[in-house]
């Protein structure tokens, strides 16, 4: 099973931000300025069902930079409209049970760039 960026990874390539903006993996480097990095930020224990299956709880943070304010907003929209409440979907062997929103967007300034930020819990199984 990969990690849940992996997978949310793969899941905006099919939605066409590999066009859109690059995307990073667990951190961004200092260029390009505008992208979008995906960090695995833990969760809760794994969780059981009276006939073995295990489901995973995991947490993932999305933070969005862009130099634009508006557009930095505009991709964190989309992003947020399209994970949240995605559900029974299979990528790369991971049934995902629920994708669902924990916090709002945030937002931080930097000198030459504005950070959006989402949290999102996942519930998600294993396919063998």
């Amino acid at each position: 099973m990969n990690t849940v960026t992996e997978d949310i990874k793969d899941i905006l390539e099919l939605a066409g931000y590999e066009h859109k903006t690059d995307l990073f993996i667990a951190a961004a480097p200092p260029t390009p300025v505008n992208c979008v990095t995906l960090y695995d930020t833990g969760g809760a224990s794994p969780s059981g069902t009276l006939d073995g299956v295990v489901i995973y709880n995991d947490t993932f943070q999305v933070i969005i930079r862009n130099s634009d304010y508006v557009t930095g907003w505009g991709i964190a929209y989309e992003i947020m409209t399209l994970l949240h409440n995605k559900h029974n979907e299979t990528i790369n062997q991971t049934k995902y049970i629920l994708i669902m929103l924990r916090s709002g967007v945030g937002v931080f300034a930097e000198q030459n760039y504005i950070e959006f930020s989402m949290n999102f819990d996942v519930k998600r199984q294993a396919i063998n």
